[in-house]
């Protein structure tokens, strides 16, 4: 059985991607600094902690080795911006790059997910899989429209996080809204 204590710190990992990606929306060139470590700083802890919960679970569900991957593409994303980005183009082609992944791997976990022995909700695998090609279409987009891809970022960082809140019941309740008490993936 998944407990509340096991999902409580994926909630504070999506929390911190959104106020990350609200922290781009409004970075400019006197702020950027500031922005540029806050986004860094959220990151980093965020995905550190959902990182931990992930890697302690005695029974590894598939969700949960998931948010092992994703956890550490945005520690790498944090750890990027913080030491690596040093201008706005920087953090533009770092933060493309991380959304490219997530909208690849989004996909390749639905994939996962069908190939699996177990149940599938469809719905939840076709929301999971617009929400990746948004994402992946998004940061074409942002990187095509220089003067408003900070403010693109920040909408498709906070969607992920929005995702990421909205399918913690999912991992504690299953599709149906009863406990899960068995290793299904949904």
């Amino acid at each position: 059985m998944i407990t509340q204590r096991e999902i409580a710190p994926i909630y504070l990992y999506g929390y911190a991607i959104i106020f990350a990606g609200l922290s781009l929306a409004f970075i400019d060139d006197t702020n950027f600094q500031w922005i540029k470590t806050r986004v860094g700083i959220l990151t980093l802890s965020g995905s550190a902690v959902a990182f931990i919960a992930a890697v302690s679970r005695h029974k590894r569900h598939v969700e949960f080795i998931y948010h092992e991957i994703h956890a550490l593409s945005m520690m790498l994303f944090g750890i990027s911006i913080l030491f690596f980005c040093d201008n706005p183009r920087d953090l533009t082609y770092i933060t493309s790059f991380l959304l490219f992944f997530y909208a690849f791997s989004e996909i390749i976990f639905c994939n996962l997910l069908y190939n699996l022995s177990q149940r599938v909700v469809s719905r939840i695998v076709g929301i999971r899989l617009t929400i990746a090609l948004i994402v992946g279409i998004g940061a074409v987009v942002a990187i095509s429209f220089k003067e408003s891809s900070f403010q693109i970022f920040a909408f498709l960082l906070v969607l992920i996080g929005v995702n990421v809140i909205f399918y913690v019941p999912v991992l504690k309740y299953g599709p149906s809204g009863r406990l899960k008490a068995s290793n299904t993936a949904s």
